[in-house]
């Protein structure tokens, strides 16, 4: 597999792509990089959610690729994201178009779990920039998003290629995070796990670091307690 560093042009898109090494893009290796900024969180949800955020703002000629990469990325490992958290996150921000059109993506991509974030966008947006109107008008919008959709992506605008994402296997073997879902399934006691495993020794930490309610941490540090030590 190649490992590519990109072009960093300001901080908020060294992590931006940063986070998607996190994610488990081949295209960017973490421990290989010699520029690697500090990344803001080690969480699937958060990474997503900033990713995103940095897309909705973005002028960026890497705009095209990244959002090729995060698509491919949920293509193969969308069923593994806990989108009710990830949905949760979101609430406190501005509805992001970037966030709908990976939502969308990921309802085409069989991830039906998706469809809580895949909502309408109420007023005409066109993510790759106003410039793309015409091209819109030329080639229509990408074919999996909903007839009439205020979401204007010029069909083809998007390369997906599994290769360009770790296997599951693969991403397992550098996220801890992930291979907790990978065994347990994309859930809450996952998290708390992961967060036991990593480290966090109370409640109080698991919370802040999973994002989850006082009760599944309490009651699933109970559950880990009680089997802990046992051979």
């Amino acid at each position: 597999m190649r490992s590519v560093e990109p072009k960093e042009h300001n901080q908020n898109e060294a992590q931006a792509w940063a986070l998607l090494g996190l994610l488990g893009l081949v295209f960017y290796d973490l421990k290989a990089s010699r520029r690697r900024p500090s990344l803001p969180t080690d969480d699937i949800e958060r990474a997503l959610l900033l990713v995103t955020q940095f897309m909705d703002s973005a002028s960026s000629v890497d705009l095209g690729r990244m959002s090729s990469l995060l698509l491919s990325w949920v293509r193969v490992h969308g069923d593994k994201v806990i989108v009710e958290k990830l949905a949760k996150l979101a609430s406190v921000f501005e509805p992001s178009p970037w966030l709908s059109v990976v939502a969308y993506f990921g309802v085409h991509s069989g991830h039906v779990r998706w469809r809580l974030l895949a909502k309408p966008v109420k007023q005409k947006v066109f993510p790759f920039g106003a410039e793309t109107e015409e091209l819109v008008k030329i080639a229509g919008v990408e074919h999996w998003l909903p007839k009439g959709s205020a979401l204007k992506i010029p069909k083809g605008s998007f390369r997906i290629r599994e290769e360009d994402v770790l296997s599951p296997r693969e991403l397992a073997s550098r996220n801890l995070q992930y291979r907790a879902r990978l065994i347990h399934g994309a859930s809450w006691r996952a998290d708390v796990l992961w967060a036991i495993e990593a480290g966090s020794k109370t409640v109080n930490e698991i919370m802040e670091k999973v994002g989850c309610s006082y009760e599944p941490a309490y009651r699933i540090l109970k559950d880990y307690r009680t089997v802990e030590g046992l051979a």
